[in-house]
């Protein structure tokens, strides 16, 4: 590993940062214990001039945890189901990705 990949998985490690989850490919349906980072716990979004309050939420995953996350996919965290949607966004390292997620 490098020093960026080093502290990315200390961040994750890290007990007040990362948290425990379970990932689900909605593929296989094949579940994982993963650590996650909450990056964006609902937002206020601007549309046509007015602010929207939204119930997504934005969980980062290590890479080698989840290889190619896709939509419809489902993590579970504290015991509620939430579905990844749209495209997940990788770094620019490929180390992490970024998972727009809602509630199932």
């Amino acid at each position: 590993m490098n020093a960026f990949a080093d502290a990315l998985h200390a961040r994750f490690a890290d007990p007040n940062l990362g948290r425990d989850a379970t990932y689900t490919s909605a593929a296989t349906g094949l579940p994982v214990a993963v650590r996650v980072l909450v990056a964006c716990p609902g937002m206020d979004v601007g549309v046509f001039g007015q602010r929207i309050a939204t119930d997504s939420l934005h969980l980062r995953v290590l890479s080698s945890a989840v290889a190619e996350p896709t939509d419809g996919d489902v993590v579970t965290l504290d015991g509620a189901d939430y579905v990844v949607q749209g495209r997940p966004k990788a770094d620019d390292r490929r180390l992490s990705w970024t998972l727009d997620t809602r509630p199932a």
